[in-house]
């Protein structure tokens, strides 16, 4: 018996999540956004399947130096820019694509000696307060990129929203309305969707998109799930039991005794805790699915295990538990119990997870 939690990664669900961009953007390119180790989802797999992507969208350095390596040939785009020398090394080396998000970048961009013409994101914050040039800035950076003799390419204009996946939010209009009034008359693609842009936002298709969590089958949206989207969630979490224990009516379960049983009772041990991302913090009720049925967890999550109720259920040690994935478990459902985001789930695998690609 294998005591470990597995990522099960539909290829098959990626692939269908990926067509429906293709469909509803169609006069668009598509960036796929593979950060943070493709949302918990295998950089290097989820890139070399989503070999149809015009270009994947990356927050590390060490994410497009592993793609590189990999002889990943798709434009790779650094979100976040770029912060020293070392990094406009690596952009010239392994031909990235850069996000220009500060005006104080522009001069070493300006200075470094370029081998090859490097293709320039300049940023635009329209209301997201994160990254990017103020508006009053911009004019300014883009005559200062276009005037000079250096071998920098400004080929895309970009911004971000804040509340896309509020799909009656006045923010999201103004702030298509705010970046077009700005360059919509410069001789450079744009690029405005998220996924929730994707989605929603029709006027948000321009030449690029940057389609995320609906590639791997969530929701960006507050409310419905991915499936009601038309999406199919591609990561299935599994683990095992462990131990199958009796519990008398009355006797406590886990650290702090926050669970005492209200009737004798069967629990399931399943290895699987916040070692490997199954937050300590989630609250008891929470669903699983033991052997496809659906129960709920007992007590604290400890480091490496966790307690479920399996009183009603015909199970023995070895037995598949499902943490989310699998038989309408939508991730998107666990994270409301751990009063999180399906994003900080999905991301916050850790290395002790094992992967199991399938097609």
């Amino acid at each position: 018996m294998n005591q470990t939690c597995t990522a099960i990664i539909d290829l098959s669900a990626l692939t269908h999540n990926f067509k429906k961009v293709r469909v509803l953007a169609q006069h668009s390119q598509i960036s796929a956004m593979i950060k943070g180790n493709a949302y918990g989802h295998g950089l290097l797999q989820i890139a070399r399947h989503l070999k149809n992507a015009d270009g994947f969208g990356l927050a590390r350095y060490a994410e497009a130096i592993t793609l590189r390596q990999a002889g990943v040939d798709q434009r790779l785009l650094m979100l976040e820019g770029f912060t020293d020398y070392s990094q406009l090394q690596l952009v010239d080396r392994l031909r990235l694509d850069l996000v220009v998000h500060d005006i104080s970048q522009i001069q070493p961009l300006l200075d470094f000696q370029w081998n090859d013409y490097i293709k320039i994101w300049l940023k635009i914050d329209t209301g997201m307060g994160r990254l990017g040039m103020l508006p009053e800035q911009v004019r300014d950076a883009w005559n200062q990129l276009l005037s000079s003799a250096s071998k920098l390419k400004v080929e895309v204009c970009m911004t971000h929203f804040a509340q896309a996946h509020w799909v009656d939010d006045s923010k999201t209009i103004e702030q298509i309305t705010n970046f077009n009034a700005l360059c919509h008359s410069w001789p450079v693609a744009k690029s405005l969707a998220n996924s929730a842009g994707v989605l929603y936002w029709q006027a948000a298709h321009q030449d690029w998109v940057r389609p995320g969590v609906m590639l791997y089958g969530v929701s960006p949206l507050s409310g419905p799930i991915g499936s009601e989207l038309g999406l199919r969630p591609v990561m299935q979490l599994q683990t095992v039991l462990i131990a199958v224990r009796a519990f008398k009516k009355g006797q406590f379960i886990g650290y702090e005794s926050t669970y005492q049983c209200p009737n004798d009772m069967r629990v399931g041990v399943a290895a699987v805790g916040y070692a490997d991302g199954y937050p300590r913090y989630i609250r008891a009720g929470t669903p699983v699915l033991v052997n496809g049925v659906s129960t709920k967890i007992l007590g604290q999550v400890s480091m490496d295990m966790v307690s479920i109720d399996i009183t009603n259920i015909d199970a023995k040690v070895g037995d598949i538990v499902t943490l989310w994935g699998g038989n309408g478990l939508a991730v998107e459902t666990i994270a409301k119990y751990a009063n999180t985001s399906p994003y900080e789930l999905l991301a916050g695998l850790t290395q002790r997870v094992e992967y199991d690609f399938v097609q």
